[in-house]
């Protein structure tokens, strides 16, 4: 309908549903979405690159000096313009904090390894089949096209390993150095418990477990020395408040598939990235100056509670709360999950008293928390037992239908036994996943005024 161009719309279409559908399906549909694309894309490339050997004679006959000439400079203005993006446009936007500050050997790593393949070569084959444009413009576009794929690969994908090495940017710094050895020798406890229980279920002779265990650490090499020897207190702290916002972020899909509004899902997600950069760079004050923005109340509940009160529109107040109130409550679920996480595996990783500091970090989150579900209670006490009661209800018919998913996957009960059942779910979810009214029955204020 409207006459754009297919490649880019497809290539616009992906980073669309990578970056939201995250929140949009369950984990185990995520996972399984990921392993079919990643199964077409090695297709998809196969299949360019051999229409590409095919059609590549054709459409590089007829080169002459003067297009190797077009093609030099426009591999140099390709570059340039690279450089300018990073060294010019990037410090801008860092300024302006919307991006993080970049290393100048990571930019010039960027701007030397920006790889063409797939997608231009397509381009260039789709404009060299367009009989609406002339002759002669199809058959430069083509060559310019071609060549820049063959010199990105040949030459910058080629030489990328040695500008990576030049640059450094293929060495661990001391302090990931510290974390990986202290993370190999955290695995390497595990394994060893392994093997030695399955050295007692098959009755094995000890001899046979202590040589496999002495081999796996020869094999590693782990060095002796704790974490701290090389860390100092800042940069272990930096290293957990990234790892618990990374965690976090991965948690939050969790609550998705319907239980949690999608809108609150992608805020929460927002706000993990945000939490990440600014631990990097401000450290623990900044971690908590952008993990508290997203309990801030949104200006559409500002609005809401304005029509409430002014116009006496109830709708509009009703959605803002049931927001408010599932974000909050997603976020105390994933910080108390975040909490046993600190305890089971950066307290290994990190030591027993930066595990301390951080179980205050998260304390500190859940108190505010705590007090923003206390005063969204205090003003709609009806209202947020019926939204507690209908997030209670979705989590059990999940449950339920995950439990009866289980006992057909294990042949317990058959398909056809089941299938009653699951309407049953459907029907129950789709009523469920309706909210209440602000006001009347359940959902009326304990405070009197709902806006109070």
């Amino acid at each position: 309908m409207l006459d754009v161009s297919g490649v880019v719309a497809v290539v616009s279409a992906a980073l669309a549903i990578n970056g939201l559908m995250r929140t949009r399906l369950s984990p185990r549909n995520w996972q399984h979405v990921q392993l079919v694309w990643e199964q077409i894309a090695v297709l998809a490339g196969a299949i360019v690159f051999l229409l590409a050997a095919v059609r590549v004679p054709h459409l590089l006959s007829g080169v002459s000096w003067l297009d190797a000439g077009y093609l030099l400079v426009t591999v140099i203005a390709a570059f340039l313009a690279r450089l300018a993006v990073l060294f010019l446009m990037l410090p801008v936007l860092s300024r302006l904090k919307l991006s993080e500050p970049i290393s100048s050997a990571y930019k010039l790593a960027m701007a030397w390894g920006g790889l063409r393949g797939a997608v231009t070569l397509v381009l260039a084959m789709g404009v060299a089949e367009n009989t609406a444009l002339p002759e002669d413009t199809r058959h430069f576009v083509s060559i310019m096209a071609t060549g820049f794929v063959l010199f990105s690969l040949l030459v910058n994908g080629s030489s990328l390993r040695w500008v990576i090495r030049r640059l450094r940017l293929d060495r661990l710094s001391p302090q990931e150095k510290a974390v990986q050895q202290q993370a190999i020798a955290l695995s390497t406890e595990e394994v060893e418990a392994t093997v030695q229980r399955i050295a007692n279920t098959f009755h094995f002779e000890r001899r046979s477990a202590e040589d496999v265990k002495r081999s796996y650490r020869d094999e590693l090499a782990v060095a002796a020395g704790a974490l701290g020897t090389e860390l100092t207190e800042r940069e272990r702290l930096d290293i957990g408040l990234i790892t618990l916002a990374t965690r976090e972020r991965d948690l939050i899909p969790d609550y998705g598939d319907g239980v949690v509004s999608v809108r609150n899902l992608d805020l929460m997600m927002r706000n993990t990235g945000q939490m990440i950069d600014a631990a990097r760079t401000e450290g623990r004050l900044g971690y908590k100056q952008a993990a508290n923005r997203v309990l801030n109340p949104h200006a559409s509940y500002r609005i809401a509670v304005l029509l409430q009160r002014w116009l006496n529109l109830d709708r509009p107040l009703a959605a803002a709360v049931a927001d408010r109130f599932e974000l909050l409550v997603c976020r105390r679920a994933v910080l108390e999950r975040l909490r046993s996480y600190n305890r089971k595996r950066l307290q290994p990783l990190l030591g027993e008293r930066m595990a301390g500091v951080l179980e205050g970090v998260l304390e500190a989150r859940i108190a505010l928390v705590e007090e923003a579900l206390a005063a969204l209670r205090t003003k709609y006490g009806d209202f947020t037992l019926a939204l507690e009661r209908r997030l209670l209800l979705l989590f059990a018919i999940r449950q339920g239908r995950q439990a009866m998913e289980a006992m057909v996957a294990e042949r317990v009960i058959s398909k056809e036994v089941y299938s009653g059942v699951r309407q049953a779910f459907d029907r129950a979810w789709r009523q469920g996943l309706e909210r209440p009214p602000l006001r009347g029955g359940r959902g009326q204020s304990s405070g009197g005024s709902v806006v109070e």
